[in-house]
């Protein structure tokens, strides 16, 4: 006989009436069972339906396309402005043109910067005193804001004054650095900082101020990578000409400003026994930039900024430079013998615009007419020995035109003694 197994207990816990050995199946397990099932068809009945309307939206409504890509990126990313396309359009030739000509400001600032200068200078005032050696509102000494008197130990009457300006390097083997009289007159203390941020002690070697230039040499100095800029021949300016000033308008060192010549040969200006001579600009010229150079667009020096004619001390476009020959020609006689020597004609002039019309009719010229009248000749004079006599007009001066009896003036006051010149009459 074959032997029968054993009946196998039941378990009081398997209903289901399997072995001891064997799990019954868990009611959970099939409730997450279902869901999943459920949660699968949804899903697909989801996609089912997105991809319904998406086929619809194409078919039946293509246009509402972007705005639902645009709706979703909105959702997805920060805000940014739309795409603008430009207003105007050039031509590359154009714009090649535009290129170049900012190319050559560019390549002044590069060659000319390294020799500018921002100076500051301690001076001991009265208390009344500003410093102004001239009519405020033509000559300003280009103090920046938040220089200016400060109390001192001489008492309530005196103080120490701050002023600043402008110059630039002539000399880097002997450290020369040219700028205006009235940026160091009287000074006691002169720091100069440079284009690589070095700064140095200076002591004066002469000022002129009937020009308004000065000399000063910088101490224990060693050049570096600092280059020096020339003079050019201020007798070539004319009215149009591009030129760059550079300077610290403001104390806001190696500024550069760009405009044209406005004027050469201007005069009556500044007043105070000046030999006026002026190239005027409209590059901007604003307090702190006194001192600095104005330069044509090959970098040389044709003027020194001196003044600014403005209502509010800042610049409205009428700005004054030393005309860089006057300027040179005292700069050789302030280092060579610590001051300046004039030249002189002995006569005295007036300008046509100021005569009346009786007078310009009876001489027969215009009050525009180009030279400047003879009114007297001094006795024994370099003048009454060449056979000038009052009422020659004279026009030109070693072949430069002379434009005013001031501009002749500043002419020959720097024109060296025993020097012979040639005089252009009528």
């Amino acid at each position: 006989m074959d032997a029968t197994p054993p009946p196998t207990l039941l378990d009081p816990k398997n209903n289901s009436g399997k072995g001891r050995g064997e799990k019954a199946p868990d009611r959970r397990n099939g409730r997450k069972a279902r869901r999943a099932v459920a949660l699968g068809y949804a899903l697909v009945c989801t996609a089912a339906l997105v991809g319904v309307a998406s086929l619809w939206v194409l078919f039946f409504a293509p246009d509402r396309i972007d705005d639902i890509r645009r709706s979703v990126s909105a959702m997805g990313a920060a805000y940014q402005l739309p795409e603008t396309p430009s207003l105007v359009k050039h031509s590359e030739g154009e714009i090649a043109v535009l290129k170049t000509f900012s190319k050559v400001f560019s390549s002044v600032a590069k060659q000319a910067r390294p020799s500018l200068v921002f100076i500051r200078t301690r001076r001991e005032v009265q208390a009344q005193r500003r410093g102004r050696p001239f009519p405020d509102d033509f000559f300003l000494p280009f103090a920046p804001p938040g220089f200016g008197p400060e109390e001192g130990r001489g008492g309530r009457d005196r103080g120490m004054q701050e002023g600043a300006g402008s110059g630039f390097i002539v000399d880097l083997a002997k450290g020369y650095v040219i700028t205006n009289n009235h940026v160091v007159e009287d000074s006691s203390d002169i720091r100069v900082k440079l284009f690589d941020d070095r700064e140095f002690k200076a002591k004066l070697i002469g000022r002129e101020p009937s020009v308004d230039v000065a000399v000063i040499q910088l101490e224990n100095f060693v050049a570096g990578g600092l280059r020096p800029v020339g003079f050019g021949n201020s007798d070539d300016v004319e009215v149009g000409d591009w030129v760059v000033a550079l300077g610290a308008p403001f104390a806001l060192p190696q500024t550069l400003t760009m405009g044209v010549v406005s004027a050469v040969g201007r005069g009556n200006i500044v007043g105070n026994g000046a030999l006026e001579d002026f190239i005027q600009t409209d590059a901007a010229i604003n307090p702190g930039n006194s001192g600095g150079p104005l330069l044509n667009l090959e970098g040389q020096v044709i003027g020194i900024n001196t003044a600014i004619s403005s209502p509010t001390g800042s610049s409205a476009g009428i700005g004054f430079a030393v005309p860089a020959n006057m300027a040179r020609l005292a700069v050789e006689q302030l280092i060579n013998e610590g001051h300046v020597t004039r030249g002189f004609l002995g006569i005295e002039g007036r300008d046509f615009k100021d005569l009346s019309d009786d007078v310009l009719k009876n001489l027969k010229v215009e009050d525009s007419s180009p030279g400047t009248l003879v009114v007297n000749v001094v006795p024994g004079s370099p003048a009454e020995k060449a056979g000038l006599k009052p009422y020659d007009i004279l026009r030109t001066l070693g072949g430069a035109p002379v434009t005013s009896f001031a501009q002749l003036r500043a002419r020959l006051a720097f024109t060296p003694p025993g020097t012979k010149v040639k005089l252009g009459i009528v």
